[in-house]
């Protein structure tokens, strides 16, 4: 439940930072955070698609914009769980289908 509401809460962090972003370019500090969640959306990718080489890349990007390591697991999290939901999805339509 805990990793249900921080993700629910990061979520809400990246929609309020999209807006800012587009609202005021200037200011240093959103772009940084706006990169940074750029980089951890980029590690959840990578981590859904199993690519060890894009995962290592950008989590070495999200830790040099300054990401923590807990939002790095998150994110690993959140991708990992994307797939497992795929993979189950597709693999209950077919034993659906198979008719047992």
């Amino acid at each position: 439940m805990v990793l249900f509401q921080r993700s629910i809460k990061n979520f809400s962090v990246i929609r309020r930072c999209l807006r800012r972003f587009s609202i005021s370019q200037s200011d240093s500090r959103q772009i940084l955070r706006c990169q940074r969640l750029k980089e951890l959306v980029a590690v959840s990718a990578a981590a859904s698609l199993g690519s060890e080489y894009c995962l290592e890349t950008h989590i070495e990007g999200a830790k040099r914009l300054g990401a923590q390591n807990d939002q790095i697991l998150l994110a690993i999290l959140i991708g990992a769980s994307v797939a497992e939901t795929t993979a189950l999805s597709k693999s209950l339509r077919i034993w659906e289908r198979s008719g047992v």
